[in-house]
């Protein structure tokens, strides 16, 4: 997560286990409506079903600097795959030529 921060910006993460399933609950106590036991909204719900702990990565800004720096290269490389070289277009025509997978469109 340090990487995420360092790359992008400050970055908190919930230390709910199943944060994905908690979510899916969250909306379903939306949907059942007041009268069936429900919240009105969903941050209404999140105040009262979740405990709001998380945990916050801030960025290190010698490694802003050199992610920074290295993002030019990242970019380079990425165009070479796909534009400048067709080495991805290459490679699939060889993974279709020698059959070691299924072609997916």
């Amino acid at each position: 997560m340090q990487i995420f921060a360092n790359v992008t910006e400050e970055l908190q993460v919930v230390t709910t286990p199943n944060a994905s399933a908690l979510g899916s609950a969250i909306f379903a106590v939306v949907a059942a409506d007041q009268l069936d036991g429900g919240y009105e909204s969903v941050l209404l719900a999140a105040a009262h079903m979740t405990d709001r702990m998380t945990i916050r990565y801030q960025p290190e800004p010698d490694k802003v600097s050199l992610y920074n720096k290295l993002y030019p290269l990242y970019l380079q490389l990425h165009d070479s795959f796909g534009k400048e070289l067709k080495v991805m277009k290459q490679l699939k025509a060889f993974k279709l030529k020698e059959g070691l997978g299924v072609e997916i469109k």
